[in-house]
């Protein structure tokens, strides 16, 4: 177990928290990580390009996030902008932590079997997420989007919700909206569709083949289009109706317009499906 304590702050690596006496200031992971790793690197300058290569390893995200992060970090931390403890900023390079840290360790205690471990830091929103869900299970669907700046644990928390809605009898499948030019239409719906087996799914993913394919061959009429959308929306109602149906779409930002014109469509809907 590690304690870092400095000014009037303590953060415990193995809680993850920051706590403030015994209050306990809430942070985002990964803005948790950005602190963790400018104490453990104290003293130095740490630049952009670095936290980037250690805490979003392999994630294409824009340098704004770090700045983002370290903003949130000061807003917790209660210091000015013009400041230069506990965090300096070396304009155009980086960021230094210049308080003095006083580090503490303490034996490792038995560890908590994995199931029972809490997803810390995001318990507030995932509880928000799981009771929209049970809305769901009970016949009130609903859409809800998870956002913010790149890396902060969007995918995480929908990953984690996709877990924990099990218990509830409810399936979870997901899909991603790829960044890359020409995605094919409604793909990150088709792609979680893709998971599911049974008639109406196949019967769902026939639909948004013939909707792909007579877009390509003749852009659809207005009205077309609306009635393919219609239907495809009543297949995912009779899924749903069988067995509650959590659809998770990642990186919806990147979606492409029949995608968005479905999602446009089926939200208002939602309210007498078992869907979300």
């Amino acid at each position: 177990m590690v304690r870092y304590l400095f000014d009037d702050l303590e953060l415990d690596v193995d809680a993850f928290q920051l706590r403030r006496g015994h209050e306990v200031l809430p942070l985002q992971p990964k803005v948790f990580e950005v602190l963790r790793y400018l104490i453990e690197h104290r003293g130095r300058m740490v630049t952009k390009s670095e936290l980037l290569d250690r805490l979003w390893p392999n994630e294409h995200v824009n340098e704004a996030v770090i700045s983002w992060s370290v903003s949130h970090i000061r807003r917790a931390l209660l210091q000015d902008r013009s400041d230069k403890r506990p965090i300096e900023t070396v304009h155009g390079r980086g960021y230094r932590f210049t308080s003095g840290v006083d580090e503490q360790s303490a034996p490792a205690l038995e560890p908590i079997a994995p199931r029972e471990l809490t997803f810390v830091g995001r318990e507030l929103v995932m509880q928000e997420l799981e009771r929209h869900v049970r809305d769901a299970v009970a016949g009130r669907g609903a859409l809800f989007v998870l956002s913010g700046e790149a890396g902060i644990g969007k995918t995480r928390c929908a990953e984690e919700l996709a877990d924990r809605v099990v218990e509830l009898g409810v399936r979870a499948i997901m899909g991603r909206c790829p960044e890359a030019a020409g995605t094919p239409p409604l793909w990150p719906v088709e792609s979680a569709l893709a998971k599911l087996d049974g008639d109406l799914a196949a019967r769902a993913r026939t639909l948004i083949a013939s909707l792909r394919d007579r877009d390509a061959a003749e852009p659809l009429a207005q009205t077309a289009r609306f009635r393919a959308i219609e239907q495809l929306a009543s297949a995912l109602q009779e899924l749903a109706s069988a067995q509650p149906i959590l659809l998770i779409l990642d990186d919806v930002q990147w979606a492409d317009p029949s995608t968005l014109r479905f999602l446009s469509f089926i939200a208002p809907e939602l309210r007498a499906f078992r869907l979300c």
